[in-house]
């Protein structure tokens, strides 16, 4: 029926178009309503980009994010974000701080409250399993909760070892978001620096960094071996 109505009213006889109106006209709505990032507490903490992300994040098909420092901000335990805030403290106020761990919290539930519905795929350094930021039993919690997620299907993970021999980009972490259908057509880049991030729709660009993704994701570990390395990482920090 609504394609029939996409035909009838907008001219489009083509299904692939029409659905396509289709999936515009319910992001448009989405984001005709508002959320809790555009509060004037987030507002005023959340870098614009980052507030365009977040809306993103509620409307991607597939998620990939490559890491070379930290896990991901949607897959961070609170205090595991905490630690990694704590590095910026010379820069940020207290109540600062606490906003940005409120708002990591928030991405975090709305993402785990939609897995199974979207593809998730998080591609580490190896380092990033290796660095402890000084707290040892945190790095271990956090570990253990990721791989809980990976052992249950539910976000795909790899790691890229120390020895890998990949053709390494060196454009740092990004994220990599499918709007719409999982192709380069409504690819949105996202890349942080610090305190400072922006928010690339440009389609050379996307398209150039999803394929430099799947070239690093071919020369990681598997999923499976990268289990067993969580999994004995996390039994190294606990001893």
């Amino acid at each position: 029926m609504t394609c029939v109505r996409c035909s009838v009213f907008l001219r489009v006889d083509d299904r692939a178009r029409s659905d396509a109106l289709i999936q515009d006209a319910k992001i448009a709505r989405a984001r005709q309503r508002r959320g809790w990032w555009q509060e004037p507490d987030f507002r005023e903490h959340l870098a614009e980009p980052l507030r365009r992300l977040i809306e993103y994040e509620a409307e991607a098909v597939a998620i990939r994010h490559y890491l070379i420092y930290f896990i991901p901000a949607t897959l961070q335990t609170t205090e595991y974000a905490a630690a990694l805030m704590e590095n910026w403290d010379a820069e940020m106020s207290a109540a600062q701080m606490q906003i940005r761990l409120k708002a990591r919290e928030l991405r975090r539930d709305a993402l785990l409250a939609r897995l199974g519905t979207f593809d998730l795929c998080v591609l580490l350094d190896e380092s990033v399993l290796m660095r402890t930021n000084g707290r040892p039993d945190i790095l271990a919690a956090q570990l253990r909760e990721l791989a809980r997620l990976a052992g249950q299907d539910r976000v795909s993970v790899r790691m890229l070892p120390f020895a890998a021999n990949a053709p390494w980009t060196n454009n740092g972490s990004f994220d990599l978001l499918s709007i719409g259908a999982d192709d380069d057509e409504g690819a949105v880049l996202y890349r942080e620096n610090g305190l400072h991030d922006e928010l690339v729709e440009e389609r050379a660009t996307t398209a150039r960094h999803r394929t430099r993704y799947e070239r690093l994701w071919q020369a990681a570990s598997t999923e499976r071996d990268t289990l067993r390395f969580l999994e004995h990482r996390v039994a190294e920090l606990e001893e």
